[in-house]
């Protein structure tokens, strides 16, 4: 076994997780990196597979209907829909595909909001 994971198995260890289901991790990750990713690497790596621009059935001549989404004030609630429906749909497929979608929705809210709030006098 590798250090890293000698180090992963006595950090899970420490935190009260037992020696089953720490093995029983491992074995489903055999063949895969040494140990899992640290936090910066596992968010590096999130950051980099979850760059989107839309998909592009979307892109078509006139408005886009997530354009209109926004202008009409259902951003918020179509946009977190949308986040609890790939999430639901994730926690059965496993598909990182769903992940990135959530984290575009996310995106999309979230600079929605960052606008609306300089336009209240909120800035950033």
């Amino acid at each position: 076994m590798s250090d890293k994971n000698d180090q992963f198995i006595a950090n899970l260890s420490a935190v009260g997780f037992a020696l089953p289901e720490i093995r029983t991790y491992l074995s489903r990750h055999k063949g895969k990196a040494a140990g899992p990713p640290d936090i910066y690497e596992a968010r590096r790596r999130g950051k980099d597979y979850c760059q989107t621009d839309g998909s592009d059935h979307y892109i078509v001549p006139g408005v886009e209907p997530m354009d209109l989404i926004i202008s009409l004030g259902y951003a918020e609630g179509f946009c977190l829909a949308s986040i609890i429906k790939y999430a639901a749909r994730y926690g059965e497929t496993g598909n990182p595909e769903d992940l990135k979608k959530i984290a575009d929705y996310a995106h999309i809210l979230c600079g929605v909001q960052l606008v609306e709030n300089e336009g209240e006098g909120g800035g950033s």
